[in-house]
């Protein structure tokens, strides 16, 4: 079930790395999965790069420090990642100590999506080049484990009673093994403060690594599989059901939807991946689900934490998607109108 979602292609020598590095560093701590990074050779030979980020902390610091509010949405983001020991502040003696060749510092910056603009995330720069070198150079993106988004979307109108939910903040919940975090440090202290620079490692998988989304979805499947009695059914609804961090599924009745879901909940949850934002067609269907875990009408697909806007939303009381464009051209010219319909993405049609 841990196969790449391409079945035709041959596996390459690259691939066939991964896979075992995926095989071989993959483990349940007891809490969270913790997995290596998909280096590309035994010996990355990184260079020393905190000058450059350093270098870019200044521009960060000084395009925050202009923007009050953007300032204040980031800096609570970051005071988020330590609260929850997504990452930890480094003593003097752990920056000096750093495995030689495998010690790297990450410029971060803010992404804000459009159509979540209260929302800051903040983005590690693991393509940021030093020497002619970057993080994501050194690493390798592993084998596609995304399932098919159009087959996703089929069985989600398979059946009568539709189930969707999302995890939350999926990268966040796989932790990175401990020989790996001296690759991924970054500097930071709060914008305009007299504090020192100060060097931090994440402890989680981050957005910007190109191995960060097979590493997820691998972890994902393994949770599935470990689950033993339950194994058979949590291992089909990730493999066939998870768009990233996105399930979507569909059961011929209420009482199937509410087991299921049961079921993929409690094993899920143990592993470390948290279910929320669930929305059905009908709301029998979600018996165990806290009200505060409900999503809203609409289901927004835009949070997928990849570098893709899917644009799709779905009405759960009319159980149907919507497409939508971005306002209405002022005349009826043959360009507009085809500019119009270029903005509007329906993967079913």
């Amino acid at each position: 079930m841990c196969s790449p979602a391409n079945h035709d292609k041959p596996i390459s020598l690259d691939e066939k790395r991964a896979w075992r590095i995926l095989k071989e560093t993959t483990r349940f701590n007891g809490q969270r999965y913790q997995a290596g990074l998909l280096w590309a050779r035994d010996q990355p030979g990184l260079p020393v790069n905190r000058v450059a980020a350093v270098r870019r902390f200044a521009s960060l610091e000084r395009r925050l420090n202009s923007d009050a509010e953007l300032c204040a949405k980031y800096v609570a983001a970051m005071q988020e990642y330590i609260a929850a020991g997504h990452a930890r502040k480094l003593s003097p003696e752990e920056v000096n100590a750093g495995p030689l060749g495998r010690t790297w510092w990450l410029p971060h910056h803010p992404v804000i999506n459009p159509n979540k603009p209260s929302k800051v995330r903040i983005v590690f720069d693991a393509a940021a080049t030093f020497k002619g070198v970057s993080l994501n150079s050194a690493l390798l993106k592993g084998p596609d484990l995304t399932a098919n988004m159009t087959s996703v979307l089929l069985r989600f109108r398979l059946y009568p009673v539709a189930v969707s939910s999302d995890i939350i903040k999926m990268f966040h919940q796989v932790m990175v093994q401990p020989s790996d975090r001296s690759a991924l440090r970054f500097v930071w202290k709060e914008p305009g403060s007299s504090q020192p620079l100060c060097d931090y490692q994440m402890m989680v998988q981050i957005f910007g690594a190109t191995c960060s989304p097979t590493i997820c979805a691998y972890t994902l499947r393994k949770a599935a599989m470990d689950s033993g009695e339950h194994a058979d059914l949590v291992t089909s609804q990730v493999v066939n059901h998870f768009y990233v961090d996105n399930w979507l599924a569909s059961f011929r009745s209420e009482a199937e939807a509410a087991q299921t879901v049961g079921v993929v909940t409690r094993v899920l949850q143990r592993a470390g991946f948290k279910l929320a934002q669930w929305a059905s067609s009908r709301p029998d269907a979600l018996p165990a689900v806290s009200e505060e875990s409900l999503s809203s009408v609409n289901m927004d697909l835009d949070s997928i934490p990849i570098e893709r806007t899917l644009g799709l939303t779905r009405d759960t009381r009319k159980d149907a998607f919507l497409l939508c464009f971005k306002g209405r051209p002022s005349s009826r010219t043959k360009r507009e109108v085809l500019c119009a319909v270029a903005t509007i993405f329906d993967p079913l049609s």
